[in-house]
């Protein structure tokens, strides 16, 4: 069931996008306890905060912020897979993440071109980049079983943060997936933007954990 629809719409559009003010606020104020391979996700917050802004300051004035979705989900994955480029040990496979961006970036302009232009949602290259998100999720995670009493210490802070992206696109990819398939009915899609703004939540909780064990 989803949340009632005044409900919804506060939490839509007010309390999941500003608390990212809490990570953001850490990162500000701890900044000199971070790795520089933390960067990656520093741009990731600021980038995902003022892209809501952006949304929330365009859609009150009436304006379609679609072409956004489409631009920042790019942006979004040249940023995730700058961070993993950067957390993963693998030489090959940190040897492909550049090509891997570049063949995300075309098959997003493909979308837009063919198939769901700019003033439509991008559901299609959503679930996609889920995919490949999750992908660098577990393969940070079988890594870090490979030597798991060694690392877990030292990488605690990564661990929960690379927790929540798993969380996030993993539970997007099935979302996506439903939206696809019930896009035309209103009561679903709804629910499916509740779910979808409790895993954003639950995300920047974890990165929140995260930052904060780089001050231990």
């Amino acid at each position: 069931m989803s949340i009632p629809l005044e409900a919804s719409k506060i939490y839509l559009g007010i309390l999941v996008p500003i608390s990212i003010i809490v990570p953001i606020s850490l990162v500000i104020i701890n900044y000199k306890y971070f790795p520089s391979s933390i960067n990656p996700l520093i741009i990731y917050l600021f980038s995902s905060g003022i892209s809501n802004l952006f949304t929330k300051i365009l859609g009150s004035n009436g304006i379609n912020t679609m072409y956004l979705n489409h631009i920042y989900t790019v942006w979004e994955f040249f940023i995730i897979c700058y961070f993993y480029r950067e957390l993963l040990s693998s030489q090959k496979i940190k040897k492909y993440i550049p090509y891997l961006s570049v063949a995300f970036f075309i098959v997003c302009i493909i979308n837009a071109l063919y198939y769901q232009p700019l003033i439509k949602y991008n559901s299609y290259t959503k679930p996609i980049e889920a995919v490949l998100v999750i992908w660098f999720a577990i393969t940070y995670l079988m890594e870090l079983i490979e030597n798991l009493d060694e690392i877990i210490d030292k990488n605690s802070g990564f661990i929960y943060i690379n927790s929540g992206f798993l969380l996030y696109f993993s539970g997007s990819f099935v979302l996506f997936t439903i939206f696809n398939i019930f896009v035309n009915n209103t009561a679903v899609a709804i629910a499916i933007l509740d779910v979808h703004a409790t895993l954003l939540l639950l995300m920047y909780a974890l990165f929140t954990i995260g930052l904060w064990k780089f001050k231990k």
